[in-house]
Protein backbone atom coordinates (compact mmCIF):
# COMPACT_ATOMS: atom_id res chain seq x y z
CA UNK A 1 0.00 0.00 0.00
CA UNK A 2 1.31 3.52 -0.81
CA UNK A 3 -1.08 6.47 0.00
CA UNK A 4 -0.46 10.87 -0.09
CA UNK A 5 -3.12 13.31 0.91
CA UNK A 6 -4.99 12.66 -2.37
CA UNK A 7 -4.03 9.37 -3.93
CA UNK A 8 -3.40 5.93 -2.75
CA UNK A 9 -2.47 2.77 -4.16
CA UNK A 10 -3.94 -0.27 -2.26
CA UNK A 11 -3.11 -4.19 -4.05
CA UNK A 12 -4.47 -3.56 -7.74
CA UNK A 13 -6.50 -0.33 -7.47
CA UNK A 14 -5.15 3.27 -8.04
CA UNK A 15 -7.83 5.82 -5.91
CA UNK A 16 -7.32 9.66 -6.83
CA UNK A 17 -9.17 12.82 -4.94
CA UNK A 18 -10.78 14.40 -8.19
CA UNK A 19 -12.47 17.57 -6.59
CA UNK A 20 -15.43 15.91 -4.70
CA UNK A 21 -14.98 12.60 -6.24
CA UNK A 22 -12.84 9.61 -5.73
CA UNK A 23 -11.79 8.32 -9.01
CA UNK A 24 -10.31 4.48 -9.14
CA UNK A 25 -8.34 2.82 -12.05
CA UNK A 26 -6.01 -0.34 -12.21
CA UNK A 27 -2.30 0.07 -10.34
CA UNK A 28 0.13 -1.86 -11.50
CA UNK A 29 3.41 -2.39 -9.79
CA UNK A 30 6.66 -0.94 -11.92
CA UNK A 31 7.95 -4.40 -11.66
CA UNK A 32 4.84 -6.14 -13.05
CA UNK A 33 5.74 -7.44 -16.61
CA UNK A 34 2.50 -9.17 -17.64
CA UNK A 35 3.60 -12.73 -17.89
CA UNK A 36 0.40 -14.04 -18.90
CA UNK A 37 -0.29 -17.18 -20.36
CA UNK A 38 1.44 -17.68 -23.81
CA UNK A 39 -0.65 -18.12 -26.68
CA UNK A 40 1.76 -21.50 -27.42
CA UNK A 41 0.62 -22.94 -24.53
CA UNK A 42 -0.86 -26.07 -24.31
CA UNK A 43 -3.81 -24.69 -22.02
CA UNK A 44 -7.09 -25.04 -23.98
CA UNK A 45 -8.47 -22.47 -26.33
CA UNK A 46 -10.90 -21.57 -23.56
CA UNK A 47 -8.64 -20.40 -21.22
CA UNK A 48 -6.75 -18.62 -23.84
CA UNK A 49 -9.50 -16.51 -25.19
CA UNK A 50 -10.76 -16.26 -20.71
CA UNK A 51 -7.56 -14.30 -19.96
CA UNK A 52 -7.95 -10.81 -21.35
CA UNK A 53 -12.15 -11.64 -20.80
CA UNK A 54 -11.23 -11.58 -17.60
CA UNK A 55 -8.63 -9.29 -17.41
CA UNK A 56 -11.39 -6.66 -19.08
CA UNK A 57 -14.40 -7.32 -17.05
CA UNK A 58 -11.49 -6.48 -14.00
CA UNK A 59 -10.50 -3.17 -15.88
CA UNK A 60 -14.43 -1.92 -16.45
CA UNK A 61 -15.24 -3.06 -12.31
CA UNK A 62 -12.11 -0.64 -10.64
CA UNK A 63 -12.20 1.81 -13.77
CA UNK A 64 -14.71 4.51 -12.65
CA UNK A 65 -15.00 6.05 -15.68
CA UNK A 66 -15.16 5.04 -19.22
CA UNK A 67 -11.38 7.17 -20.51
CA UNK A 68 -9.53 4.76 -18.13
CA UNK A 69 -11.32 1.93 -18.93
CA UNK A 70 -10.34 2.47 -22.69
CA UNK A 71 -6.80 3.18 -21.34
CA UNK A 72 -6.55 -0.35 -19.94
CA UNK A 73 -8.62 -1.69 -22.63
CA UNK A 74 -6.06 -0.79 -25.04
CA UNK A 75 -3.26 -1.86 -22.45
CA UNK A 76 -4.56 -5.52 -22.46
CA UNK A 77 -4.48 -5.92 -25.58
CA UNK A 78 -0.73 -4.51 -26.25
CA UNK A 79 0.53 -6.86 -22.93
CA UNK A 80 -1.60 -10.10 -25.19
CA UNK A 81 0.19 -9.32 -28.25
CA UNK A 82 3.51 -9.38 -26.68
CA UNK A 83 2.60 -12.65 -25.15
CA UNK A 84 2.00 -14.07 -29.04
CA UNK A 85 -1.73 -13.54 -29.07
CA UNK A 86 -3.85 -11.96 -32.67
CA UNK A 87 -4.01 -8.55 -32.23
CA UNK A 88 -7.68 -8.17 -33.79
CA UNK A 89 -8.51 -11.77 -32.12
CA UNK A 90 -8.07 -10.19 -28.84
CA UNK A 91 -9.65 -6.88 -29.58
CA UNK A 92 -12.73 -8.58 -30.34
CA UNK A 93 -12.84 -10.78 -26.86
CA UNK A 94 -12.39 -8.03 -25.04
CA UNK A 95 -14.56 -5.37 -27.11
CA UNK A 96 -17.23 -7.56 -25.36
CA UNK A 97 -17.11 -6.21 -22.21
CA UNK A 98 -17.72 -2.54 -23.94
CA UNK A 99 -21.46 -2.92 -23.75
CA UNK A 100 -21.92 -4.22 -20.22
CA UNK A 101 -22.45 -2.09 -17.25
CA UNK A 102 -20.08 -1.29 -14.72
CA UNK A 103 -23.17 -1.52 -11.93
CA UNK A 104 -24.44 -5.22 -13.69
CA UNK A 105 -20.33 -5.99 -13.22
CA UNK A 106 -19.73 -4.97 -9.84
CA UNK A 107 -22.96 -7.11 -8.38
CA UNK A 108 -22.16 -10.44 -7.07
CA UNK A 109 -24.42 -12.87 -8.63
CA UNK A 110 -24.36 -17.43 -8.73
CA UNK A 111 -26.47 -17.30 -11.24
CA UNK A 112 -25.78 -18.92 -15.23
CA UNK A 113 -26.38 -17.16 -18.57
CA UNK A 114 -29.75 -19.16 -18.25
CA UNK A 115 -30.68 -17.14 -15.35
CA UNK A 116 -30.79 -20.36 -12.90
CA UNK A 117 -28.80 -20.28 -9.93
CA UNK A 118 -25.16 -21.89 -9.59
CA UNK A 119 -25.43 -25.40 -8.71
CA UNK A 120 -22.19 -26.65 -9.94
CA UNK A 121 -19.43 -27.78 -7.81
CA UNK A 122 -16.17 -26.23 -9.21
CA UNK A 123 -13.27 -29.35 -9.49
CA UNK A 124 -10.06 -27.07 -10.06
CA UNK A 125 -6.40 -28.98 -10.92
CA UNK A 126 -3.29 -28.22 -13.05
CA UNK A 127 -3.49 -28.35 -16.36
CA UNK A 128 -1.97 -31.37 -18.03
CA UNK A 129 -2.69 -32.33 -21.43
CA UNK A 130 -1.66 -35.71 -20.44
CA UNK A 131 -4.54 -36.24 -17.70
CA UNK A 132 -8.21 -38.25 -18.54
CA UNK A 133 -10.92 -36.93 -19.74
CA UNK A 134 -12.13 -35.95 -15.94
CA UNK A 135 -15.83 -34.98 -17.36
CA UNK A 136 -16.37 -38.40 -18.31
CA UNK A 137 -14.89 -40.21 -15.56
CA UNK A 138 -17.42 -38.03 -12.90
CA UNK A 139 -20.47 -38.55 -15.14
CA UNK A 140 -19.83 -42.20 -15.36
CA UNK A 141 -19.66 -42.72 -11.57
CA UNK A 142 -21.91 -40.46 -10.90
CA UNK A 143 -24.46 -42.94 -9.39
CA UNK A 144 -21.91 -43.82 -6.90
CA UNK A 145 -22.01 -39.78 -5.20
CA UNK A 146 -26.53 -40.70 -5.42
CA UNK A 147 -26.42 -43.06 -3.51
CA UNK A 148 -25.50 -41.16 -0.68
CA UNK A 149 -28.10 -38.48 0.80
CA UNK A 150 -25.52 -36.05 1.34
CA UNK A 151 -23.65 -36.23 -1.39
CA UNK A 152 -26.48 -36.28 -3.84
CA UNK A 153 -27.56 -32.43 -2.35
CA UNK A 154 -24.31 -31.33 -3.01
CA UNK A 155 -23.98 -33.03 -6.06
CA UNK A 156 -27.13 -33.00 -7.94
CA UNK A 157 -28.35 -34.09 -11.77
CA UNK A 158 -26.47 -30.90 -12.91
CA UNK A 159 -24.40 -31.39 -16.07
CA UNK A 160 -20.35 -31.02 -15.40
CA UNK A 161 -18.69 -29.06 -17.36
CA UNK A 162 -15.15 -28.61 -18.37
CA UNK A 163 -13.21 -26.70 -20.40
CA UNK A 164 -12.64 -28.16 -24.08
CA UNK A 165 -9.88 -27.64 -26.12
Amino acid sequence: MSYSKIEAQFLDVDIKIKGSKLETTIYTKPTDRHMYVDEKSNHPRTTKKSIPYGLAIRAKRICSTEEEYKKNKSRIIEHMKNRGYNRKKITNIVSKVDNRERNELLQYSRENKQGLQETRVPFVTKFNKFIPNIQKIVHSRMQILHNSMRLKKIFPEAPITAYKR
